[in-house]
């Protein structure tokens, strides 16, 4: 990534954290689903928060991927990923299973 493209990344992912913190304050510690699936804006273009498969990357990110979410944790179900709370609120995000090659691990780029 050239310093343009780092940076659009960098005020897209403040601009989605800034809007994630906006619903806290409004829905509390868990924001509903269709909150999240109305998407927002930076700077006029909509940013979508969830895609179909989960893990995707908005168009208007130059390279990586913008992921918020996690598979919740069901009794007696395995969860394809083992994400984790870390401290201070910070999410832990795993491969699925073991092979990082794994085609839900990885983006073709062409």
């Amino acid at each position: 990534m050239n310093y343009a493209e780092m940076e659009i990344d960098r005020e897209v992912r403040l601009a989605a954290f800034a809007f994630l913190t906006e619903q806290i304050a409004k829905c509390g510690e868990v924001i509903p689903y269709n909150v999240l699936s109305r998407d927002f804006f930076f700077k006029g273009v909509r940013v979508p928060l969830l895609g179909p498969q989960g893990i995707f990357k908005p168009q208007i990110l130059p390279e990586m991927p913008l992921s918020i979410t996690t598979a919740p944790e069901i009794p007696g179900k395995p969860r394809p990923y083992d994400d984790r709370p870390a401290e201070q609120g910070v999410m832990i995000y795993r491969y699925r299973g073991t092979d990082p090659f794994h085609h839900d691990n990885v983006r073709s780029l062409g």
